[in-house]
């Protein structure tokens, strides 16, 4: 039979909350073991999750851990989360009520990166989620060290990432930090930096190291640079110069071309926009349809020819002319007997 029990918490919005889920929280006793449970949650009285919240299961300590930032249009939720015993088929829940408070001060400046060798489970270890924080408290963002917090966090697979060969590789994290602080000349400084990546979707791992790359490394971080932006961004920085249709100058009948600066702050560049049909290439399939059926016929007509001149001349049975006489002369070469027809005209 399941036992029932009841929790509350309080969270901030535009701040990522951890619940652990263990034995003890179901009040189970601690003399159980705690690899043989596994962990579901979902709305009371419903199927599914809300959407700005997880699970995730770390295989390493059997611990689970759910986990979300909160919207700022809620400001209670209840969730039944349950326990399942996979030796003896039991089941405990527990009904958690969510109290969702406003942040007093949202963070108003925000970085956004993906560390590649990490999975979420990884971050929800306090020791590593602690390191991770001090790389930009004492070293990069010295000015957020009094309220530095997650306000984002997600796998990426959940964007399209694929999951690794070698599982110690990491799956990849995306996550958000945020602070009310101004940002830093460091940062500023490394966002320049790494500007000339942002065209890229994602960048492999390995693929451009900065000169803040020692700090995240000596933590056990890998960072995607290509990823690596700040909130709001340097409008500076958000100008790239594209090609313009060629044009020729008169004067010196010299063909130039012109660029146009487009400013990426009008154009999002996380939406991909379809190509004018002006722009889509245009190619003849004439040479290739030539090339397909007029070499092959060629080759088929000088080998039937071929084949017509050799069955022609000397067709097989043919019946000797008048006037010519077949002399079969017999070679006895002590292997064996050949015949071989000598044709001869008489005069």
């Amino acid at each position: 039979m399941g036992k029932h029990s009841t929790a509350q918490y309080e969270v901030r919005t535009d701040e990522v909350f951890v619940i652990q889920l263990s034995p003890n929280l179901f009040n189970i006793s601690d003399t159980e073991s705690e690899e043989q449970y596994s962990y579901t949650a979902a709305l009371h009285g419903l199927p599914d999750m809300p959407k700005w919240t997880s699970l995730v299961i770390n295989p390493d300590v059997k611990l689970g851990f759910l986990y979300g930032t909160p919207p700022n249009n809620l400001e209670l939720v209840k969730l039944d989360v349950i326990a399942f015993n996979k030796l003896t088929y039991e089941t405990s829940s527990k009904e958690v009520t969510i109290h969702i408070y406003p942040k007093e001060e949202p963070a108003r400046r925000q970085i956004k990166l993906k560390i590649h060798n990490l999975n979420l489970e990884d971050l929800m270890d306090e020791h590593r989620h602690t390191r991770l924080l001090d790389v930009f408290r004492k070293i990069l963002w010295p000015e957020s060290s009094s309220d530095l917090h997650l306000v984002e966090l997600y796998s990426a697979l959940a964007v399209g990432g694929r999951r690794p060969a070698r599982r110690q590789d990491g799956e990849g994290v995306i996550l958000t930090l945020g602070s009310k602080a101004e940002f830093s000349e460091v940062l500023r400084e490394l966002e320049r930096e790494v500007s000339p990546l942002w065209p890229l979707r994602q960048c492999p791992r390995d693929f451009k190291k900065t000169s803040s790359e020692r700090h995240f490394r000596s933590k056990g971080f890998l960072v995607d640079w290509c990823s690596f932006k700040l909130v709001p961004q340097n409008m500076s920085l958000l100008v790239f110069t594209s090609a313009a249709p060629i044009s020729v100058d008169s004067k010196n009948d010299r063909a130039t071309i012109k660029s146009s600066q487009i400013s990426l702050g009008e154009w999002d560049t996380d939406i991909w926009n379809a190509p004018s049909k002006w722009e889509i290439p245009r190619r003849s399939y004439a040479e290739e349809g030539v090339v397909a059926i007029f070499i092959p016929l060629v080759m088929l007509l000088i080998l039937a020819a071929l084949l017509t001149a050799v069955l022609g001349i000397h067709p097989e049975g043919a019946e000797p002319e008048e006037g010519q006489v077949t002399i079969c002369l017999v070679l006895d070469t002590g292997l064996e007997r050949q015949n071989t027809v000598y044709p001869m005209i008489l005069q």
